[in-house]
Parts: C-alpha cells; structure tokens; sequence
C-alpha cells in the first residue's frame, strides 16, 4: 500500500497571525486554509485583519504570515 508524505500546514484555522499591513504590522486570525492553489504552489491562506472602520478580509501566502 502505498503512503503519501504531506507537508506540514503552517498555519491552521484559528490561529492569530502577524502581517504587513501598509506601513505597520497588525494581527489578524486564520479564517481559510486554500490550499496550495497560489503561484508554484503555494500555501494560500484567509486571514481577516479587525480595522478602525470595520474588518478587512485578506488572502496572503504562508511567507508573509508570521505566528502571533
């Protein structure tokens, strides 16, 4: 029987996260996981960001998140 090798998933749904958002870093939470579906496969993720005027919802790759 044959096993498949999976990457692990940086990220997971819940999960706060660090990010550039204009001039400064903010924090905002995993939403989505959407697979390796970027440029040459790579993690894509949801991430919605809470703003002064409301919530900003943001889809970004793996390498520009960093765990909160």
């Amino acid at each position: 029987m044959a096993t498949r090798l999976q990457k692990k998933r940086p990220f997971h749904i819940g999960d706060k996260v660090r990010l550039s958002f204009g001039n400064r870093m903010v924090t905002g939470t995993v939403v989505e996981d959407r697979g390796r579906i970027g440029v040459g496969g790579r993690q894509l993720f949801r991430i919605v960001v809470k703003t002064g005027d409301g919530e900003r919802a943001l889809e970004l790759p793996a390498e520009k998140l960093r765990a909160a």
